[in-house]
């Protein structure tokens, strides 16, 4: 009998899940019209970050992967193509989801009340709690 992996059951759930819930929303990634910037952290992997547009929100979503135990948040900026800064939260100090999951994984998402023009830039970095 072949044992089911985990991760891969986990990765069709969350395509299920985004299927659903952003079926009618627009890749803001994929379409070209934003440019997604990961942070590189120390002990900590950001990964499978979705961007969307779903009406006038943008909807800002990934996982967050520790390799030790500690606290922390998600900033997320978001630059103009000029390079201004058009919004800048924490996910830890806005309406958000902030799930914990097994083996020191969490999941993220945001919804922010705006429309990014194109060549915008998303910024998401990891900080630790202090």
């Amino acid at each position: 009998m072949k044992t089911i992996n985990r991760h891969a059951v986990f990765a069709i759930i969350l395509l299920t899940v985004a299927v659903v819930t952003y079926g009618c929303a627009v890749n803001l990634v994929g379409n070209g019209t934003v440019l997604l910037e990961i942070a590189p952290s120390k002990d900590i992997h950001i990964s499978k970050v979705y961007i969307f547009q779903d009406g006038n929100e943008m909807v800002i979503s990934g996982e967050v992967k520790r390799s030790v135990i500690n606290q922390g948040y998600v900033d997320i900026t978001v630059l103009a193509p000029d390079g201004t800064i058009i919004k800048q939260v924490s996910v830890s100090d806005r309406p958000v989801s902030l799930r914990k999951m097994m083996n020191g994984e969490s999941s993220f998402t945001i919804r922010l009340p705006l429309v990014p023009s194109h060549g915008a830039k998303v910024l998401v970095a990891y900080q630790r709690q202090t």
